[in-house]
């Protein structure tokens, strides 16, 4: 009996462990609810990962692992991922104020640019963080200038 009890409580906590690392990996690639979703849906054939059994959850886990190495996303980076979005809402909003030349604001190639011109590395998405944490810096002044020089009108966000 002692060995059954034990069987259901490892397997139980194999089963918490494994939708642990999925969620550790949906953060890690930053994927938002909808697109999680459509994962689970076209790896596993379901919507929830409680829904996964033993070999869905190794096939999900094995899957979201060669998205991680593909986007050369390392561990711990969810950090980086979240600053890389801050510098693209940012340079969206210089791009909103008019302080970038006329379709620049939403311009991968005119981002990498500045990226390269300020940091000298080629991508955004090779900045160490602190690389990330100066840039950040540097695009929340730039920011502050230009809202502090545009009418207020400009400046609001729309209701």
């Amino acid at each position: 009996m002692a060995a059954a009890a034990r069987t259901v409580t490892d397997v139980a906590d194999r089963r918490s462990r494994d939708l642990a690392r999925i969620h550790v990996l949906k953060k890690e690639l930053a994927l938002d609810d909808d697109a999680y979703r459509d994962l689970l849906q076209a790896v596993a054939r379901v919507r929830s990962s409680a829904d996964l059994d033993w070999s869905g959850r190794r096939t999900l886990i094995a899957h979201l692992e060669r998205l991680k190495k593909a986007a050369g996303v390392r561990d711990g980076d969810s950090s980086a991922v979240k600053q890389q979005r801050l510098v693209r809402a940012l340079w969206r909003r210089l791009g909103e104020l008019g302080a970038l030349r006329a379709g620049d604001g939403r311009d991968d190639q005119a981002l990498a640019a500045f990226v390269k011109r300020q940091t000298g590395v080629a991508a955004l998405a090779w900045l160490n963080s602190a690389q990330l944490r100066t840039l950040i810096e540097n695009l929340k002044q730039w920011v502050a200038r230009v809202e502090a020089a545009t009418p207020a009108a400009v400046t609001k966000e729309p209701a």
